[in-house]
Formats: C-alpha cells, structure tokens, sequence
C-alpha cells in the first residue's frame, strides 16, 4: 500500500519516498496526540463552519521563498497530507 500512495503522490526514489512517509507519520502522530509540542506547534488543522469533504485538513501558509516557503516542513508536510486521499485519513 505505501508504494501506491507514494507512487500517487509522485515520488519515485526510495529514499525520498522514506523522508516523506516519515513525515507523513509524524503528521499523524500530531492528530494522536503522540507527537512532542514543538512539531504539533508547527502545523494549523483549517478551520471552517462547513461541513467540507475530510477531516484533519491542514492550512497551507502564504509563502515568500522556494527555499524557506515552498520546501519548508511547515508547507510541504499540509500539502502533502491534504492530498492524500480520505479513505486512509486516520483520525
């Protein structure tokens, strides 16, 4: 199953695919309530009075920069966990 998602995700080499399950991982870690403080801190879940499609979305902050924005954990960790699919959300 990890490989068809990392394969939906777009990743193809091993190492990277690691690094991003991890990452993965630690985001749900966050939502167990496993995770230390200082990484729970770093992630927002998006909040809104509609009833929207998935729970535990993450919102994507407004970034300045490729290098300190675009491939930052903050940014890179909500957008890939927004687009995985809700059928394996585990909340």
């Amino acid at each position: 199953m990890n490989d068809r998602l990392l394969n939906w995700i777009g990743l193809h080499s091993t190492l990277e695919g690691r690094h991003i399950q991890d990452m993965l991982i630690t985001i749900n870690s966050c939502f167990q309530e496993n995770a230390p403080t200082p990484i729970v801190n770093l992630l927002k879940v998006k909040d809104t009075k509609y009833n929207l499609r998935g729970t535990n979305k993450l919102s994507l902050l407004k970034v300045r920069s490729t290098k300190h924005g675009l491939r930052s954990f903050r940014y890179f960790a909500a957008k890939t966990w927004n687009a995985l699919p809700d059928s394996i959300m585990v909340s």
